[in-house]
């Protein structure tokens, strides 16, 4: 029962957070001399415009608690296009990162 619901919860959150218009295909931390960023591609899935986008991580300590975030903004991404994003941390310690939600408006 406990895996059942577990399984579920996994999924229910997945959808909570995600906009299905746009996919973030890959991502990964990179550093540079000026310090940590998150890089990766994200892709309009849908058959319209995205006028203004947000994807959003969150920054976690070796312990597991959650220490900051990293944001970034993309605009007039087309259908099918991808989009290259560079999210900024809100602190330059960090362990391990995770995706939170994407924002369309």
């Amino acid at each position: 029962m406990r895996v059942f619901l577990a399984s579920i919860l996994l999924i229910f959150s997945g959808y909570l957070f995600a906009d299905n218009r746009l996919q973030v295909d890959t991502f990964e931390v990179k550093t540079y001399a000026d310090g940590k960023v998150v890089e990766g591609i994200a892709r309009n899935t849908s058959s319209q415009n995205l006028g203004s986008v947000y994807v959003k991580f969150k920054l976690y300590d070796s312990g597991g608690a959650v220490v900051g975030t990293a944001i970034d903004n993309g605009s007039n991404i087309g259908p099918g296009e991808k989009w290259k994003f560079s999210a900024i941390p809100d602190t330059p310690s960090f362990s391990k990162v995770q995706f939170s939600e994407v924002t369309i408006y």
